[in-house]
C-alpha cells in the first residue's frame, strides 16, 4: 500500500482513497482492507522529508555567459515531496572558494517567479510551488571583471523544515561586454 499510495501521491488523491474511489480510476486498497487505513499511517508528516536538490537551467554547464552590464541570470526548480513551497540559495564560486550568496530565505530581491521575471520587477516572491521555475536576477558588477571569468554555482532548496542536499556544481565563462 506504501508504493501505491507513493504513487498517486496528492492531498487530493489521499481524500479519493479515503473515499474509496482509488487513484485514476483505480480500486483503493483501503477500501478493500479497512483496518489498513486505521491502523497505518497514511502519509509521512509535512515537512519531514527535505526537497529533493535543485536541477540548475540556466547558465547552462560550460557555457559561455555574455552580458554588457554585470546582470546575472539564474533559473532552477525542485521538487518537495510533500508539496511544500520552497525557497532557495545559490552559492557563485569562483576558483573552489565561495564568492557570494543569495539567500532567498534571508533577502527575496531578485527571486522571481515567470510573472515576475516578464514584468520586468526585482521585489522578489517569498517562496515558489513545488515544480515551480525560479529565476534569480542579480546585479554583481564588483564580481564581474572585464575579460574572462570562470564560475561554479550551485543550489539548495528549503521547505521551511529541512535543507536540500546541494545540487550537482555547474560553470560558466562570464564576460562582460
Amino acid at each position: 500500500m506504501t508504493k501505491w499510495l507513493h504513487l498517486c501521491g496528492t492531498a487530493a488523491t489521499l481524500a479519493a482513497l479515503l473515499a474509496g474511489l482509488g487513484c485514476s480510476g483505480a480500486k483503493s486498497p483501503i477500501a478493500e482492507r479497512p483496518s489498513l487505513a486505521v491502523n497505518s499511517p497514511v502519509l509521512p508528516t509535512r515537512g519531514e522529508q527535505p526537497p529533493a536538490p535543485p536541477t540548475l537551467y540556466f547558465p547552462p554547464d560550460k557555457s559561455l555567459y555574455t552580458t554588457p552590464q554585470g546582470n546575472l541570470l539564474f533559473a532552477l526548480r525542485t521538487t518537495d515531496p510533500e508539496g511544500d513551497r520552497v525557497r532557495y540559495k545559490i552559492e557563485l564560486l569562483k576558483d573552489g572558494q565561495v564568492v557570494a550568496v543569495f539567500d532567498q530565505t534571508q533577502n527575496k530581491t531578485g527571486w522571481l517567479n515567470r510573472q515576475a521575471l516578464w514584468s520586468g520587477t526585482l521585489d522578489g516572491v517569498e517562496s515558489f510551488a513545488s515544480g515551480e521555475f525560479a529565476y534569480l536576477k542579480v546585479f554583481v558588477p564588483e564580481l564581474l571583471q572585464k575579460g574572462h571569468n570562470v564560475f561554479q554555482w550551485r543550489a539548495y532548496a528549503f521547505d521551511g523544515t529541512s535543507w536540500s542536499d546541494p545540487s550537482v556544481l555547474r560553470t560558466f565563462i562570464f564576460r562582460q561586454q
